[in-house]
Formats: C-alpha cells, structure tokens, sequence
C-alpha cells in the first residue's frame, strides 16, 4: 500500500475529471487525463518497485522478527513490484470508462481480472504447491489484465470525436 499512496492520489481525480471533461465534449482533455496519470503512476510505481525489489531484505525486518516470515516477505517483495504499474493502469483504464459512462466495460475487465486470471492461476498454484507460483500468478493476473485494460481504454479514449462533437450512438 506505501507504493500506492500518491498514484491513488492522482487516481481519485481522475474519474470526476474525466467525467467532467466528458460530458462537456472536451475529449482532448479525457484524453490528456488518462495520459497524465498513466504517466504520473509509471514513474513512480517504476521507482518504489526498484526500491522494493532491490532493498526487500532491509524492508522486511521493520515488519517481522521471523527469518521464515521474513523469507517470504523478500519473494514477494521480489516477485509482485514487477506488477505494481499494470495494477494502477488497470484501475485508471475503469476510471476512465465509468467517467464516460460505461461502468459495464469497468466491471467486465475486472471479472476478467479476478474470475478469468486472478482465480484460476491461483488455484493452478495451489494445485502445484507452489507458494512463489501463487506470487507468480499474481503477477500475470496483473500484466495481463493492465495490458488489456491499457489497449481497451487507449482504444476507447483515441476513438472519441474532436472537442465539442457529439458521440454517434453505437
């Protein structure tokens, strides 16, 4: 949660102001929005993964005195962090969908992420008994769902017409 204290920040913002620039018919600026923080939260969840992964050993002994606790805390510390962008895209791509008025394309990517993904390759790592499995397919539950996410929005928001046009209906 420390890594998402500002993205989350930007994030909160961006749905009133996509929604806002939305129904006013200034798509440039739903556009320059979703840019924005996509942009803002690459950078800074690039960082704090670095510092994550690199430092996860001297993290990890502020929150737990056990060497087997602290064992797993540095695989996860290790693993999830490469993840940390796409979950953050993922949330601004259904921020920018339920700002425009299609909470239904928000849900369905996220029933996608948690039945379609998250699920089954978490049970496939049970099933194996694989604990840095079970990390591991946290991970590709979050690249794969941030990369369909970033391709349906960018899709969507490019697909709007010029500033002050109406939508055609579909």
């Amino acid at each position: 949660m420390v890594a998402f204290v500002f993205p989350m920040a930007v994030g909160m913002t961006l749905m009133p102001m996509i929604a806002q620039n939305y129904g006013a018919r200034m798509y440039s600026r739903v556009r320059q929005c979703l840019r924005f923080a996509i942009g803002t939260a690459a950078v800074f969840l690039i960082a704090m993964g670095a510092v994550f992964i690199l430092f996860a050993p001297d993290i990890v002994v502020y929150f737990a005195p056990e060497r087997s606790v602290q064992e797993i805390m540095i695989l996860y510390l290790r693993i999830i962090p490469y993840g940390l962008f796409m979950v953050e895209i993922f949330r601004f791509a259904g921020f920018a969908f339920t700002g425009c008025g299609r909470p239904k394309t928000d849900a369905a990517l996220k029933a996608l992420r948690i039945a379609g993904l998250h699920i089954p390759l978490s049970l496939l790592a049970m099933v194996l008994g694989s604990l840095p499995g079970l990390f591991l397919a946290r991970l590709a539950s979050d690249i794969i769902s941030g990369v369909i996410a970033l391709i349906f929005a960018w899709r969507f928001v490019h697909s709007l017409p010029a500033d002050g046009q109406d939508i055609s209906p579909a």
